[in-house]
């Protein structure tokens, strides 16, 4: 009987030394740190990002960003306009946090005119940084 309680003993001594030497996870959330979360980034053609999937002339062209919460303070969209055959940059805003609240969604509207324009990249900025 003696031996039982001086296992169950040792056996709680060890078992509570374990758990005192694991250390939890930790989880790195996304942060105005100047550090973009690049995994977080995410942009297609589809219509959650694309606000006219065939525009025409007299339709401006909303395009979406999603980030991870917090992660940008500025966001910009660069396209080239075939009309004059330059590079144009259209700021981005905040629009909403989606309804998990882990993303941030980003919009900029391109505006409407006949000539192509192609979205060439967009731009992020962290504080007073430029990524």
């Amino acid at each position: 009987m003696a031996k039982k309680v001086v296992y169950s003993l040792l056996a709680c001594c060890l078992l509570y030394f374990l758990l005192q030497s694991v250390q939890p996870t930790v989880v790195h959330a996304s942060s105005h740190d100047n550090n973009v979360e690049w995994n977080g980034l995410f942009s297609d053609q589809g219509p959650l990002y694309d606000s006219a999937l065939e525009p025409t002339c007299s339709t401006p062209l909303t395009l979406s960003m999603r980030t991870f919460h917090q992660d940008i303070t500025s966001a910009n969209i660069k396209y080239y306009d075939t009309a004059d055959s330059s590079f144009h940059w259209v700021a981005m805003s905040f629009s909403n946090t989606d309804a998990t609240q882990r993303f941030d969604i980003w919009k900029g509207t391109i505006p409407a005119s006949c000539s192509i324009k192609l979205p060439f990249s967009d731009q992020r900025w962290l504080s007073h940084c430029l990524v």
